[in-house]
């Protein structure tokens, strides 16, 4: 390396030429550890940076993720708001059936009763016919004895 002129040549006493020494090599160390800092800062910056990116790309993912399954959500809610609208349908339709059928029930056994009825009275009327058939049938056979 070139140097500049000797601290004696330039006038300067040894002890201050000693002194210049200590501190240029003082300057010289701590240079060197500020530049040891800053390689190892610019390293780290690096690594810093690269997570930084790959936070970033995770983060663009979440939120990608986070969109679709919020727009799951909103379509699974409208899809649970039909179905509980037809469930309300399909209960009123069901109790109106249940409503139909205690009705028909009603009216089976009416007309139970009133067949039951009915074959009574046809019993009675068939009875009531043999009985009038055979007062004829007498009333013939004496009209013709006579």
């Amino acid at each position: 390396t070139a140097r500049g002129p000797e601290p004696e040549q330039m006038g300067l006493a040894p002890c201050c030429t000693q002194a210049l020494c200590g501190l240029a090599l003082r300057h010289q160390s701590h240079l060197q550890q500020i530049r040891l800092e800053f390689h190892r800062l610019s390293e780290e910056n690096t690594l810093l940076k690269n997570d930084l990116g790959r936070v970033r790309q995770e983060l663009e993912a979440a939120e990608s993720t986070h969109d679709a399954q919020r727009k799951e959500i909103e379509v699974l809610k409208k899809d649970k708001e039909k179905a509980c609208s037809e469930m309300e349908v399909l209960n009123r339709q069901n109790q109106n059936y249940k409503d139909q059928l205690s009705q028909l029930n009603v009216r089976v056994l009416q007309l139970g009763q009133e067949a039951s009825t009915h074959q009574a009275q046809n019993e009675e009327h068939r009875v009531t016919i043999q009985m009038l058939t055979q007062s004829l049938e007498e009333v013939v056979c004496s009209g013709q004895q006579q």
